[in-house]
């Protein structure tokens, strides 16, 4: 009994630790350019284009990737902070873009917020790269990126 116990906990901790392997080269619906997505396990995720090189810590934190000032007339009148959360769900990479605005002038309250972009990213049947990305608003689009590699 204590060994079909034992044998189902190692079981149950060793599905806990296993995430979806994205690792691939995708091209991006839009433009057609290419993105390599490079994954260290359940740890991190980078993902390397034309354009830039994203790293994701995979633990579910949010992890600041810009701060800036907003700057009317010589004075900061705001900042402005990015900030992304990754981490998995079953088979899905979750990603959260947050856009932090806070205020630094008194008279302006309306403008502290915070806004969460979110992504759902999964494979679908042929290995390709589903990502469900709902805006602020509420407002929702998909977007098939198809492997490569």
């Amino acid at each position: 009994m204590k060994l079909l116990l034992a044998l189902s906990l190692l079981t149950f901790s060793m599905l806990a630790l296993s995430c979806t392997d994205f690792s691939g080269t995708f091209k991006e619906p839009k433009d057609g350019t290419e993105a390599q997505i490079i994954q260290a396990g359940c740890s991190t995720l980078t993902i390397v284009s034309e354009k830039q090189t994203s790293v994701f810590n995979l633990d579910g934190a949010y992890h600041e990737f810009f701060s800036q000032d907003i700057i009317i007339e010589g004075q900061v009148v705001a900042k402005m902070k990015g900030s992304s959360r990754a981490n998995f769900e079953a088979d899905k990479l979750i990603l959260d873009i947050k856009l932090h605005i806070e205020s630094s002038v008194s008279n302006s309250p309306d403008l502290n917020k915070d806004e969460v972009t979110r992504n759902v990213v999964s494979l679908n049947a042929d290995n390709d790269l589903v990502s469900v990305t709902t805006r602020p608003d509420g407002t929702t689009d998909t977007a098939i990126s198809k492997r490569v590699k």
